[in-house]
């Protein structure tokens, strides 16, 4: 039986400060910050929920109010 959807609100999140880490997406889904268990960007109705930046495999910069989403790097 698949999980119940969980309810999304935007802004911030009661006790995980902004540009808080966490080491993989079955952290970031149990702390409530990010509600896919695989995909990088949830998005809703209402616009996007949150975004994942990764330290590995992708080219991600944090630009404040705008994230370049760039493609997947294979190693040389």
């Amino acid at each position: 039986m698949p999980a119940a959807k969980r309810e999304c609100d935007f802004g911030e999140v009661e006790g995980v400060p902004a540009g808080n880490s966490f080491k993989n997406f079955g952290e970031l889904y149990q702390a409530g910050v990010h509600g896919m268990r695989r995909a990088g960007i949830h998005i809703e109705k209402g616009g996007p929920y949150s975004i994942v930046l990764s330290d590995g495999g992708y080219d991600d910069e944090d630009q404040g109010e705008t994230i370049p989403r760039r493609q997947f790097l294979l190693p040389s």
